[in-house]
């Protein structure tokens, strides 16, 4: 019998393995993992703990609360295992069973704080105020500084009808955080409750209510919608008229207010996280929010509790031209701030560059041209924008005010003392140096990579004496200091001591510079605004001492355990034109990451070589072996991707072959790839300056490289976020290492008319996956419009917030909120006068029908496809923006496009522009855009609104079934399900699908579209 192999490995260390597993965050390898040390050791309740960790970070709470009731069988004296296991029946939304885990984690440990919060928050999603205000009283016993607990007790207290308890709590709650947002704004809506005898406010809780925007005087009116002269007027009735004039209106009984549901046919914040580096145009660099903070006392306006801008602040960036894909420096015209809470993209490069911004947030991508694209549409393998060169302009930094300071003379020279306190004088004085020159700049470069400090003394140790000789030099010619150098405690390595706290108290206030540890090393504020040659020195000095040139492939490699400083440094390899990449690399040993920079290629090697260079002879002769070779390395760095279609027209519009245009017989390749290498191409395109090329050549001569998209991961967030917005280009320079990102209707065109507040009640402001929020956000919208009348109060895609609850089985919330929503439009309390209501759907049939009753959205309002009158305002105002021939017979296309949605007609626009423009990119010679053009494109474009009818007419009207049998039709006509008087609110719509729906209208829309299209009709 053949003998059992033995085991590789023992429980412990399968469960070692799907710790580590765990710590990178690979859950499903570590679940493998923790599956092995169960099988070996059935017993092992740690395992079953760590396992059902693993089961609630991929949200999958069963299989968690399975493991958690496992572990604490084996283990039932713990208390944190039954105080997760009801973390996650929580996150199930079992409120009951959560706190029965929450009530034995307390009996195991009564001073279990987590326990009585989570508890809390339980009692809380169950509306039982009493007990989690007793819950919440116990947590800040436990912890008296706890501010947020305060501010939730608050919320419980304002809940629960004690709006003094209420006020008390948001303002303790801000007395322990002054820069807690929510408790801000709870604190407002209470105190407003306590002035009006607690008429309304909505809270929250953790995952809570939302904070609702309002727009006052949003910046258009009905002259920028085209057409649709009946819904106008309409509205004008309905909602502009009885707001624009109220006392009159009230006078005659017609008060402005109540709901309206716009129903039809289907036809934004960019911001970035407040720690987003900056670069300004002289060469700074600032969190985004540092920038917001340094400004607030200028030009400050609040547009609502959640958004503030500061206009014309003064400052300057560095902006890439969209056109010519060169940099510029512009003006910033607006800095922004907004509370915000949902998802936040983080886009991480192949050069190692990182950025964290909205969905919304704008990049400048490569798809045969430079174009932007959201986050939120980003993929890996995708290319974005980075700046190849920053040209930063240099600022005389002001003379820096210093308090502690003595000044005096010695023989003519201005010498500086610091005073720790009025009769404590440092005996060394030093001469100060204000301005930056290139033997200080190194100093600072020398002394930040090998020097240290402590109690009053800067040291620099190396084993290089030409270094330690510059320093030393450099200490007594620049400050007139004299330092003492000995030898150090390793063999052949000395030591140069500086002695003065006046020096380091002066380098630290006006240069920035201070010695405070690897991992918190900064470039000096006066080197990052310097000019080239003084930036040089210091690059130089720090490259000497911490970077290496490798043997192996041609690169330079520097590492750094600042993170800050890896980012200040590749922002000033930029100014060099050189574009590093950037790498973290965790060290376990330590818990800390390293961070590496690489610079490769044979273009950036000749960049550092030419531009900053090393000292030592050593480092001088391994970079010039590199360069002298002129190996590139990493080829695929300087390329441009995704421009295989734009080669194909250009050459073709150039009449030539493959092999001619590309100079090579596998010409075909370069057609059929992706990418393409910068100098390639400049080698195609030589002298050349013909305008067939003048696209290609603006991508090869751009001040961008395209870095690739290597990883993208989306959070949740809850905090304010930021934006820049830049003069003309609406581009600036942000995030870890640099990258380039873009800055930041008819119903709000009614709202610009009647010069009313404008409340856009998005799905993400009104859903939340906690009980009761989701009602309690919908009550505050309101309560929010109703403190901002007159407003309108408007809700796009109605259908998935006020859905028909006969339809939403097992949906119980969803009921809730169609509830709420029938109590704020005319309940008891409800008191909407000068609100008006207005939603939106394409799907009107969704709806539930007693939101549709009188008293709520008692007026439906079909929105049909735009008239003739219409269709002719629309073509001219997307026209307007175009080169257009002289007399278009506008009239003639809106015959031709009848049936056709607002949203077909901009496409045909589009289209139509687009054939002379191809034909001006092939043959160089430019026209406006002609009838025939617009023919064309009409011809091409189909309407899209006869599948919308199609599906329309199954939900509300008659559906005629043909079968055959027997070699006999048997036709079989079935109603909808909706009632005689709900299918009433649709009777035009109904009316418009019996009409399209009829063979001859059809075919008399087809002869008008030929008619038009074919016969020049003189109108």
């Amino acid at each position: 019998m053949a003998e059992k192999k033995p085991q590789l490995v023992d429980a412990g260390s399968y469960y070692k393995i799907a710790n580590d597993y765990y710590e990178k965050g690979d859950y499903e390898k570590a679940i493998e993992n923790y599956n092995m040390a169960i099988l070996l050791n059935p017993l092992f309740s740690e395992a079953y703990f760590n396992r059902a960790l693993s089961y609630y970070q991929l949200k999958n709470y069963d299989k968690s609360i399975a493991d958690y009731t496992e572990a604490a069988e084996l283990d039932p004296k713990n208390p944190i295992i039954f105080n997760n296991k009801g973390d996650a029946f929580y996150r199930k939304q079992d409120y009951t069973s959560a706190i029965k885990d929450y009530d034995k984690a307390i009996m195991l440990n009564p001073n279990y704080l987590k326990a009585y919060y989570n508890r809390a928050l339980s009692y809380a999603s169950l509306e039982d105020y009493e007990k989690a205000v007793e819950d919440f009283t116990k947590v800040v016993q436990l912890k008296p500084d706890f501010s947020e607990a305060y501010h939730l007790r608050g919320l419980a207290f304002e809940y629960a009808g004690d709006v003094d308890g209420a006020v008390s709590d948001y303002e303790k709650a801000l007395e322990l955080n002054p820069e807690l947002a929510e408790a801000k704004s709870h604190l407002e809506s209470a105190k407003t409750k306590k002035q009006t005898a607690g008429s309304g406010g909505g809270g929250g809780k953790e995952g809570g209510t939302s904070e609702i925007k309002v727009l006052r005087k949003p910046d258009m009116n009905f002259t920028d919608v085209a057409g649709m002269e009946k819904m106008k007027e309409e509205i004008r009735e309905a909602v502009i008229y009885p707001m624009a004039k109220p006392e009159l209106a009230r006078k005659y009984g017609k008060l402005g207010g109540g709901g309206i549901i716009m129903y039809g046919p289907p036809g934004c914040g960019k911001c970035v996280k407040g720690n987003t580096p900056v670069l300004l145009a002289d060469g700074k660099i600032k969190d985004i929010k540092d920038i917001y903070e340094s400004h607030t006392s200028q030009n400050k306006k609040i547009l609502n509790e959640n958004e503030t801008i500061i206009e014309q602040p003064g400052i300057e960036v560095l902006s890439l031209n969209k056109k010519t894909l060169k940099m510029e420096k512009k003006d910033v015209d607006f800095i922004y701030r907004q509370r915000y809470k949902g998802k936040i993209y983080e886009v991480t490069t192949h050069s190692g560059r990182k950025i964290s911004v909205t969905p919304e947030h704008p990049f400048i991508s490569i798809s045969n041209g430079a174009k932007k694209t959201k986050a939120s549409e980003l993929s890996v393998g995708a290319y974005v924008a980075v700046p190849r060169e920053l040209k930063t302009t240099p600022v005389l930094e002001p003379k820096v005010l210093l308090k502690d300071f003595r000044k005096f003379e010695n023989n003519g020279q201005e010498m500086l003392q610091y005073c720790a306190s009025p009769n404590h004088l440092h005996t060394r004085s030093i001469n100060p140096i204000y301005n930056l020159d290139e033997n200080t700049s190194r100093y600072f470069g020398l002394m930040l990579s090998e020097g240290s400090s402590i109690y009053g003394t800067m040291f620099f140790s190396n084993s290089n004496q030409d270094l330690i000789a510059q320093v030393a030099q450099t200490t007594e010619d620049t400050f007139g200091l004299s330092p003492r150098i000995k030898p150090d405690t390793s063999e052949g390595v000395y030591r140069v001591e500086i002695g003065s706290v006046t020096l380091m108290r002066f380098l630290e206030e006006v240069h920035g510079f201070k010695l405070q540890g690897s991992r918190n090393t900064r470039v000096p504020k006066t080197v990052l605004g310097a000019p080239l040659k003084v930036a040089s020195s210091f690059l130089s000095a720090v490259f000497e001492c911490e970077a290496c040139v490798r043997g192996d492939i041609p690169e330079i490699e520097f590492s750094t355990a600042s993170k800050q400083f890896a980012n200040e440094l590749s922002y000033l390899l930029l100014r060099f034109g050189i574009v590093a990449r950037i790498k973290p690399k965790r060290i376990k040993d330590n818990d800390h990451t390293y961070w590496r920079i690489y610079i490769s290629t044979n273009e950036n090697l000749r960049q550092f070589e030419e531009k900053i260079g090393f000292m030592s002879k050593r480092k001088i002769s391994k970079l010039k072996f590199w360069t002298d070779k002129g190996i590139s390395g990493h080829t695929n760095t300087d390329i441009i991707p995704n421009i295989h279609s734009l080669l194909k027209e250009t050459r073709l519009a150039s009449g030539l072959n493959k092999t001619e245009f590309y100079g090579s017989k596998n010409g075909y390749r370069y057609e059929l790839q992706k990418t393409m290498s910068r100098n390639f191409l400049k080698r195609i395109l030589g002298e050349s300056v013909s305008n067939e090329l003048k696209q290609l050549r603006t991508l090869a001569e751009s001040e961008v490289l395209w870095d690739k998209i290597v990883e993208i991961n989306v959070t949740e967030v809850d905090e304010y976020v930021y934006d820049l917005t830049i003069a003309d280009n609406h581009t600036f320079v942000a995030g870890f290492g640099g990258l380039i990102v873009h800055n930041t209707y008819i119903v709000k065109a009614a709202a610009g008319e009647c010069d009313s507040a404008f409340i856009n009640a998005k799905l993400s402001d009104l859903l939340d996956m906690y009980v009761g929020n989701t009602e309690k956000n919908i009550h505050k919208v309101f309560e929010t419009a109703r403190k901002n009348a007159p407003c309108i109060l408007f809700f796009d895609e109605i259908d998935a917030i006020g859905g028909r609850r006969d339809a939403q089985e097992g949906a119980q919330y969803m009921k809730m909120a169609v509830n709420q929503m029938l109590y704020e439009m005319d309940g008891v309390e409800a008191n909407n006068q000068n609100v008006l209501i207005i939603a939106a759907t394409n799907a009107p049939w969704d709806i539930d029908p007693a939101l549709r009753r009188s008293g709520r959205f008692g007026k439906t309002l079909f929105v049909p496809e735009p008239d003739f009158g219409s269709r002719e305002a629309i073509i001219k105002i997307h026209a307007k923006k175009r080169p257009m021939s002289k007399r278009i017979p506008y009239k003639r296309l809106a015959l031709a496009t009848s049936g056709y949605a607002s949203a077909d007609l901009k496409a045909i626009v589009e289209e139509a522009a687009a054939i002379p423009w191809r034909e001006a990119f092939k043959s160089g010679k430019e026209r406006n855009v002609k009838t025939s053009d617009f023919i064309k494109a009409i011809k091409k474009k189909r309407s899209s609104l006869p599948p919308w009818y199609e599906q329309a007419n199954k939900q509300i009207g008659k559906q005629e079934e043909i079968t055959v049998v027997d070699g006999k039709e048997h036709k079989k006509v079935t109603d909808s399900k909706m009632g005689p008087g709900e299918k009433e609110a649709f009777r035009d719509l109904l009316k418009v699908i019996e009409k399209r729906t009829k063979w001859y209208n059809k075919g008399w829309l087809m002869f008008l579209k030929n008619v038009a299209l074919i016969v020049p009709i003189p109108i």
